[in-house]
């Protein structure tokens, strides 16, 4: 990612854009489905609808910061963050979680 922007060959560059998508839309898959796992039905709108409006925020900052630093700074420095972005993405997918409560064990820990 950091090498695209100085990458002679359009076609490294073009493949490493294709696996940063394809990897986006199956961590997007992977949050989906864990996200109906832990999640009552009476509350998937809210919890969703939620998750929507801050990660667009998180979308327009980063955007910004990124649009800034590509301006003032390098365009390799914009494209740096995008990489660490990504890869802190990778390593929160990765790291392991326990097991989801179920709905009755959520409400007897009250």
């Amino acid at each position: 990612m950091i090498c695209a922007p100085v990458s002679g060959f359009l076609f490294l560059a073009i493949a490493a854009y294709f696996a940063m998508g394809s990897a986006r839309g199956v961590g997007g898959v992977a949050m989906n489905t864990s996200l109906m796992e832990m999640v009552p039905k009476h509350l998937m709108g809210r919890v969703q609808n939620t998750y929507n409006f801050a990660a667009t925020l998180l979308q327009i900052a980063l955007a910004l910061s990124v649009g800034a630093v590509a301006h003032r700074v390098s365009l390799v420095a914009a494209f740096a963050i995008l990489a660490c972005v990504y890869g802190m993405a990778f390593v929160a997918a990765s790291w392991p979680v326990g097991a989801p409560a179920s709905v009755e064990e959520a409400s007897l820990a009250k």
